[in-house]
């Protein structure tokens, strides 16, 4: 029985909580693990938080306009290339004009935890957003607070890295993207 409880507690620890969710919660984090995304990988799933796995999952990648670029210094002198955005993927399939967009400039705002609440804020409160993930979104944060649990430093360190790698390459990847 130890072992049992303390493979608990350690999923618990790394912000795991399948084994404690609902069935509903369990069906969204399977439904994002086997959902494609550009910058969120299935062998992700067992170096981040099931939170972060999840709101990660609702976003896409997005270009903005030659001149918001320009303004934000983004552009790459001589290549036109540039950071993707974060594109809430809902917003996005329904009406690109009322689309959210979400441009971080650099890796340290990217990982910053007001950048991050923008990204809860506007996945919770998105009439697009099915209300599944809303659900599953609280439930997962309200299990952290109700077992005591605070994300380690360094593993969404990590992953926010990946993260940035990504959006910087993902353009360049897809180079045949339309603009």
């Amino acid at each position: 029985w130890e072992a049992y409880f303390s493979g608990k507690n350690d999923a618990l620890e790394r912000k795991k909580f399948e084994h404690v969710a609902s069935d509903a919660t369990r069906r969204a984090i399977v439904g994002s693990k086997n959902d494609q995304s550009a910058f969120v990988h299935p062998e992700d799933y067992t170096t981040m938080s099931d939170e972060d796995f999840l709101l990660f999952h609702q976003f896409t990648p997005c270009m903005p306009s030659p001149g918001a670029l320009n303004h934000r210094g983004q552009l790459v002198d001589g290549m036109g290339l540039f950071v993707s955005g974060l594109c809430c993927k809902h917003c996005a399939r329904n009406d690109i004009q009322t689309t959210k967009l979400f441009f971080p400039t650099n890796l340290h705002m990217l990982a910053d935890s007001s950048f991050y609440q923008m990204l809860i804020h506007h996945v919770m409160g998105c009439p697009r957003v099915p209300q599944e993930i809303k659900d599953a979104l609280d439930e997962l944060i309200r299990l952290a607070v109700e077992h005591g649990i605070k994300t380690k430093r360094g593993s969404k360190k990590n992953f926010m890295k990946k993260l940035w790698t990504r959006m910087e390459n993902y353009y360049e990847r897809n180079s045949d993207v339309t603009r």
